[in-house]
C-alpha cells in the first residue's frame, strides 16, 4: 500500500523542530531561527529506496552530509532553498538505508536527527528507455519495476499523465511537443491533481535527447499586411513562438500534422526574417519576407484655385494606400479619410513646403512629389511714423489672414508682440504697443513663414524723452542719456534693480552705474518711477556687453539613453571653487538624432532638478521644444540654481544628466562675465611706514605700454597692517596731486571705502584729466606714485 505525507504532517513535524543554538538562563532570544541550523520534517515517508527525500529546515545550506540508519552517509545532495524556510534534497541510496532516524550534521559538526522514524515502501525502478532520441509524437517505452504505481512522467518541467499503457515492469507515453531534453523523472503522485501532496521521484539513469523540429527556409517574397504566410517543415508543433522584424509573438496555428503552420502578417511587421523558437529556446529561420510599402504618390489642392493654403483639402492617390496609417506635412501631422483608393487630408495651419509623407503602421514611408504652401505677404503700410501706445499702422497684402502673431523689433533687442485686427485677407490693422521701439512689423503665419513691412520710426509721447549717447555698453561702464524733463525721473530700475550710483543728473543729460546685481550681458530696458509716482518702462533698450572666461566643467563624448543617469565631473565642488555666482551662464553642448524622440534632463550633481527660467521653470531639453543635430543650449545661473549646484550633501558629482534618445553630449563649461584685469605693474612695495617712504612705483611709460584707454577701471592693491586703520594718497608719475579721483578729493580712507577690506583694492576711472595725468610724457618719472599708512602695495592694474 502506497503511503503518502501531507503538508499538514509536516506542519506538525515542524513542531519538534531541533535548533542547534542554546541560551544562557538569564538570556533568550525569540528568533527561533536566528541563524542556526534545524531539522523540521523529512517528506515523503515512507520514501522509496532510489527516490528523492526532501529534508526541510532552517540554513540548511550549512549542512555538511546526510546520515541514515543503518550507518550510510551522504554527501551529494541539493539545497534547493537556503535561509528560515530551507529545503534539501537527497537520493536515497537503493542498498543499505534502514528504517530509523535520518540525521543532519552541520559544517561545524553538531548532529541534528528527525523526530519521525524514516520507512520504505516498494521502490519504483528505471531501469531502461527506449529510444534515446526522441521528437514531438513519438512513443518512448519505459522498463522497470512497480512502474503501475506511476502516476506523473516529467520531462524537463513537462508534466505527462496520460500513458498509453502501464504495468509493473513496462510505461508507455507520447512525447508531447513541449517537452525538452532532460531526464525522465517517474512519481507516484499526479501533483496536476494533489499539489499539496509530496511524491516520491525517481530519476533515469541517462537523459532522454529530445530533437528540433524541421523548419523549411522559403525564398523572399512580398506581402501585404493581413495576408496569411505559410511555413513548412516537420514537427512544427514543438515551435512556441513566431517573430517578426516588427511584431513579436504572432499568433500562429499548427496543421494537424506538424508539417507547417500559419500566421496572418500584422500591419507593423516590416521587411526581414521570419523567426521561430522551439520550445527548447532554440531558434530557426524560416526565410525573409519584404512587406509591401504604397507607390505612385501624387497629390494634388482640392481649393477652387489650386493653392495649397491651410485649411484646404488635399487629395492624394497611390497604391495600396489601404495600408496608411498616418499623414505628415513638413513641420504637422495632418487628419485624413479615405475615398474610395484615395486619401483626403486637411493642410494644418503650420504645414511648410516640401513633400508629403504617409507612413505605415510597419514604419515604412512614401512621399509626394513638393508643394509650396501659401504664405503672407505684405506689400506697404499706410504711415513709416508711429507714436507708442497711441497709433496704429494699416497693413496691405495678400493672405494675411494665414497670419496668427505680429511683432515690431528684433531679435537682438528682442521683439514686442502687436495686437492686430484683420479686415480681410488683403488688409490688417496694427496696434504699436507702448512697449515699441523703432523697427519693422514682423507677420509670421502658424508655419512659422514671416513677412516683414518697411520700418516704422516709433515716437513717445511721456513725460520724459531718453536717447542714449550709444547702442551698447561695456559691462561696468556707466550710462549717458540726454534727453528732456530728465529731473522728473525719481528712481531707476534695470532689471528690478535700484541704480544707486549716479554721476551725473541733470534734466537733459544723466549718467549712472549699473546696479551691481546685473552683472551678465544682455539687453535691458529702464523701468522709471517719476516724481508723481508714474511708472513705465522706456521701450528703447540698449544693450549691455562683457569679455567672458568660459570655464570647462567636463568634455569628452558620453551617449544619454535608457534613462540611466550620468555623472559630468568628480568634483562636486567645483562650482563652489570657481566662484559661482548669479548672471553667470551654464553651457552645454549636445548632438541629438535628427528624427525620433530625445529627452534629457539637466540636474546637480546630486540628482536635485534644476528650476530653469528659459525652460519655464523646468528642466527638460527634449524633441519637439529643440531641433536635432549639434548645438548648444544655455542658461543663466539664478540664486536658486546657484544654491542648488553648490550644496554639499556629502556625495555627487558635478552635473548630472538623465535621459533617453541616444543624444551625444560632449561638453559643459561654465561662463563667467566681467572684463579681465591688464597688470601694469607688481609687486609688493617696500612698506610704506605711517606715509615714511613714499611709493614711487613703475616706469613713465607703463600706462601707454599696457594700452591704457581712457574711461577705464584703474585698481590699486594694497595689504594693510590693520584694515580697521588705513588710508592712500595718489599723484601721477611726475609727483602732480590727483586726490580728485578719491571720495573726499583728498584720500581713500576706511570712513570713505568701507568695501576696500573685501575688495583688497581701491579704485578710480581714468578718464578726463587723470587720464592725461597717467598717459602724459615728460621724459622723466614713475607709472604713479603713492604714500600710505602702515601698509605695502601689491599691484596696480586697469580693465
Amino acid at each position: 500500500m502506497k503511503n503518502v505525507l501531507k503538508y499538514a504532517a509536516i506542519a506538525a513535524l515542524c513542531l519538534s523542530a531541533v535548533s542547534l543554538t542554546g541560551c544562557k538562563h538569564e538570556e533568550y532570544d525569540t528568533d527561533q531561527y536566528a541563524g542556526a541550523v534545524a531539522l523540521s520534517a523529512v517528506a515523503p515517508n515512507p520514501v522509496m529506496r532510489g527516490g528523492e527525500l526532501r529534508i526541510l529546515g532552517t540554513n540548511l545550506e550549512n549542512v555538511s552530509e546526510v546520515r541514515f540508519a543503518g550507518g550510510i552517509t551522504v554527501t551529494d545532495f541539493t539545497v534547493t532553498k537556503s535561509g528560515d524556510h530551507g529545503e534539501l534534497r537527497v537520493m536515497v541510496p537503493v542498498e543499505g538505508p534502514e528504517v530509523g532516524k535520518v540525521s543532519i550534521v552541520t559544517k561545524d559538526g553538531t548532529v541534528l536527527e528527525s523526530f519521525a522514524d524514516l520507512e520504505f515502501t516498494e521502490p519504483i525502478e528505471v531501469a531502461s528507455f527506449a529510444p534515446a532520441e526522441v521528437l514531438s509524437g513519438d512513443v518512448v517505452t519505459v522498463k522497470g519495476e512497480y512502474l503501475n504505481n506511476v502516476q506523473e512522467v516529467i520531462l524537463g518541467g513537462v508534466y505527462i499523465t496520460e500513458f498509453l499503457s502501464k504495468d509493473r515492469h513496462e510505461l508507455k507515453f507520447v512525447v508531447p511537443c513541449n517537452a525538452v531534453t532532460g531526464y525522465i523523472i517517474v512519481g507516484d503522485v499526479n501533483e496536476l491533481v494533489d499539489p499539496n501532496t509530496i511524491p516520491n521521484q525517481i530519476y533515469s539513469a541517462t537523459e532522454l535527447v529530445v530533437g528540433d523540429p524541421t523548419v523549411n527556409e522559403a525564398a523572399k517574397a512580398t506581402y501585404k499586411s493581413g495576408e496569411v504566410i505559410t511555413v513548412t517543415g516537420a514537427h512544427l508543433d514543438m515551435i512556441q513562438k513566431v517573430d517578426l522584424v516588427g511584431a513579436a509573438e504572432v499568433e500562429f496555428s499548427v496543421a494537424e500534422d506538424g508539417k507547417s503552420l500559419s500566421f496572418t502578417l500584422p500591419a507593423s511587421a516590416t521587411d526581414g526574417a521570419i523567426t521561430l523558437t522551439s520550445y527548447a529556446g532554440k531558434t530557426f529561420s524560416a526565410g525573409e519576407i519584404e512587406t509591401v510599402t504604397v507607390a505612385d504618390l501624387a497629390i494634388k489642392s482640392l481649393a477652387e484655385d489650386g493653392r495649397y493654403k491651410a485649411g484646404c483639402e488635399v487629395e492624394i492617390t497611390g497604391a495600396d494606400l489601404d495600408l496608411v496609417s498616418k499623414v505628415d506635412f513638413v513641420n504637422a501631422s495632418a487628419s485624413f479619410y479615405r475615398d474610395g483608393d484615395k486619401i483626403i487630408a486637411t493642410l494644418p495651419a503650420a504645414a511648410k513646403d516640401g513633400s508629403v509623407t504617409v507612413t505605415l503602421d510597419s514604419g515604412k514611408q512614401a512621399y509626394t512629389p513638393e508643394i509650396e504652401v501659401v504664405k503672407p505677404v505684405a506689400t506697404g503700410v499706410d504711415k513709416t511714423e508711429a507714436v507708442a501706445g497711441k497709433d496704429q499702422v494699416v497693413v496691405s497684402g495678400t493672405d494675411l489672414d494665414l497670419v496668427t502673431a505680429v511683432t515690431i523689433g528684433d531679435k537682438v533687442q528682442s521683439f514686442i508682440p502687436c495686437k492686430f485686427t484683420l479686415n480681410s485677407a488683403e488688409e490688417m490693422v496694427v496696434t504699436i504697443p507702448s512697449a515699441a521701439y523703432t523697427g519693422v512689423l514682423t507677420l509670421t503665419a502658424d508655419s512659422g513663414y514671416e513677412t516683414v513691412t518697411d520700418e516704422i520710426a516709433v515716437s513717445y509721447a511721456e513725460p520724459v524723452s531718453i536717447v542714449f549717447d550709444q547702442e551698447s555698453y561695456e559691462l561696468g561702464k556707466r550710462i549717458t542719456l540726454v534727453g528732456e524733463h530728465l529731473l522728473q525721473i525719481d528712481a531707476i530700475y534695470v532689471k528690478g534693480k535700484k541704480v544707486v550710483e549716479y554721476q551725473k543728473r541733470e534734466d537733459t543729460s544723466m549718467s549712472f552705474s549699473l546696479p551691481e546685481a546685473i552683472a551678465s550681458p544682455g539687453v535691458y530696458r529702464l523701468e522709471l518711477v517719476l516724481l508723481d509716482g508714474t511708472e513705465l518702462t522706456w521701450a528703447v533698450p540698449f544693450t549691455v556687453t562683457a569679455p567672458f572666461t568660459e570655464t570647462t566643467i567636463w568634455e569628452g563624448s558620453q551617449i544619454i539613453n535608457g534613462w540611466s543617469g550620468v555623472t559630468f565631473g568628480d568634483d562636486r565642488f567645483v562650482w563652489a571653487n570657481l566662484g559661482l555666482k548669479e548672471g553667470d551662464v551654464i553651457k552645454i553642448y549636445f548632438t541629438a538624432p535628427e528624427e525620433g524622440w530625445w529627452d534629457l534632463q539637466l540636474c546637480n550633481g546630486h540628482w536635485g532638478n534644476l528650476s530653469i527660467d528659459e525652460l519655464d521653470g523646468g528642466n527638460e531639453i527634449k524633441q519637439g521644444a529643440f531641433p536635432g543635430g549639434t548645438q548648444t543650449f544655455s542658461f543663466n545661473v539664478t540664486e536658486g540654481i546657484a544654491q542648488s549646484l553648490m550644496e554639499d550633501v556629502g556625495w555627487g558629482g558635478a552635473f548630472i544628466i538623465n535621459g533617453d534618445g541616444n543624444v551625444e553630449v560632449t561638453k559643459i563649461s561654465l561662463i563667467q562675465f566681467g572684463a579681465s584685469e591688464t597688470l601694469v605693474w607688481e609687486g609688493p612695495s617696500a612698506h610704506t611706514g605711517d606715509y615714511a617712504l613714499n611709493q614711487e612705483l613703475g616706469g613713465e611709460d607703463d600706462w601707454v605700454n599696457a594700452g591704457l584707454y581712457e574711461g577705464a577701471e584703474v585698481r590699486i592693491y594694497f595689504t594693510p597692517d590693520d584694515w580697521s586703520d588705513w588710508s592712500i594718497q595718489i599723484f601721477d608719475g611726475h609727483w602732480n596731486g590727483m586726490g580728485y579721483v578719491t571720495p573726499n578729493g583728498s584720500q581713500w580712507n576706511v570712513e570713505n571705502t568701507p568695501d576696500a577690506a573685501k575688495n583688497h583694492y581701491v579704485s578710480f576711472i581714468a578718464e578726463g584729466a587723470a587720464y592725461t595725468a597717467l598717459t602724459t610724457k615728460a621724459w622723466w618719472g614713475f607709472a604713479i606714485i603713492l604714500q600710505g599708512k602702515n601698509m605695502v602695495f601689491d599691484k596696480i592694474v586697469y580693465l
